[in-house]
């Protein structure tokens, strides 16, 4: 009796402290899905950090290794590179990968190649950890809290983009600035030590992450897709609920008196193996039915325009301070070129979100899948 009643208690314990911990789901577009956008616009404030600001870092690394323009364009031509060629990578590993992971390794990723730069004087050492690693980093930088934001919004979706991308524009209004304010105070090497730790500043765009129920079609990911959450089940509680669910002729059976279990876990022994293949064979299919969508004119035609439109926003963040001293502008001068292109992306990612979710609502688009 006293075994019994000690053993329940325990149960009940075990379970109250349980629930808390357990993550609450929410319904897309609630409440809590902005909580998922307000951390990925972290993430990305201070993932875009670098990328908005290419010219004064490119004019940083040929101080620092007084090399040329062409070689001192290694490094940030090598990163944009690698952070676009990455990105089929980063959505590949996130079927398999938790989002968090990715978001965490893409955040130390932005972050100590950018600290080690610093300790480097080898232009050859430099073009791999800034073009190799950090761009790595930043390919889950530039992919990540999008995906994030489109699996938690389907009638607001345009509005949380834009939110991330008015977040990145203020980014490349505020950092230009601060690292021109570092480079002209400090030697470039101890800029590169203060820009790695603000990257770690990336780590606080990791806390909210899952807020909806993860889809069927992620099943492939393993521990990295939450499920919702259910109560465990005590044994004796499940002999009992056996009784209750099973019609009353078959319980007078002998058969079932002799084994009160339910009928489904009979089965279960013989079809474990089965649904265990057929598990392994699934988890190759959302890979491959993204494959087949490759080959559409769709996705042809983005990802032609938006090769060009990199190319063409590359080349001018990446030259547009140098063009500025070699017409004579000097120092803030040369970096208001960079504030007023951003100010120019600011004004025009303001609204297009609001426009994009009233043609949805009014049925004249329909959101992306």
């Amino acid at each position: 009796m006293w075994f019994s009643f000690a053993r329940c208690s325990s149960i009940a314990l075990s379970e109250q402290s349980a629930w808390p911990f357990v993550p609450t789901m929410a319904s897309p577009d609630s409440r809590g899905c902005w909580l998922v956008a307000a951390s990925a616009a972290v993430y990305l404030f201070f993932g875009m950090m670098l990328p908005r600001s290419e010219s004064i870092m490119y004019v940083g690394f040929m101080g620092m290794l007084g090399v040329n323009r062409e070689y001192a364009s290694w490094p940030l031509t090598v990163a944009i590179i690698t952070s676009q060629m990455s990105g089929p990578l980063c959505g590949a590993l996130g079927l398999w990968i938790s989002d968090r992971v990715l978001l965490v390794a893409g955040a130390l990723l932005c972050a100590l190649p950018v600290i080690f730069c610093a300790l480097s004087q080898s232009l050859g050492l430099i073009i791999f950890l800034y073009g190799v690693l950090y761009g790595l980093g930043l390919a889950c930088a530039e992919l990540l809290p999008f995906t994030m934001v489109a699996r938690h919004f389907v009638r607001y979706r345009g509005a949380a983009m834009g939110l991330i991308f008015v977040v990145a524009s203020i980014s490349g209004f505020v950092f230009p600035l601060v690292i021109e304010a570092l480079r002209q105070a400090f030697e470039f090497q101890t800029v590169l030590l203060i820009l790695g730790a603000l990257e770690l500043n990336m780590l606080f765009g990791c806390v909210f992450v899952d807020r909806v129920p993860v889809s069927d079609d992620c099943a492939s990911r393993g521990d990295g897709c939450p499920q919702p959450a259910s109560p465990p089940l005590d044994a004796e509680r499940s002999r009992a609920n056996s009784f209750e669910a099973t019609p009353f002729e078959k319980s007078c059976c002998a058969d079932f008196v002799a084994n009160p279990g339910r009928p489904a876990d009979t089965a279960q022994s013989q079809e474990e193996e089965p649904l265990l293949g057929s598990e392994r064979k699934l988890a190759w299919s959302p890979l491959a039915g993204n494959l087949r969508s490759l080959a559409s004119p769709t996705f042809l035609h983005v990802a032609l325009s938006r090769a060009v439109s990199v190319f063409v926003l590359s080349s001018f963040s990446l030259t547009i301070v140098d063009f500025g001293a070699d017409i004579g502008l000097m120092g803030y001068e040369a970096v208001a070129l960079v504030t007023v292109g951003a100010v120019g992306d600011l004004l025009s990612r303001v609204a297009i979100g609001f426009v994009l979710d009233s043609k949805v609502r009014h049925g004249g688009a329909k959101p992306c899948p």
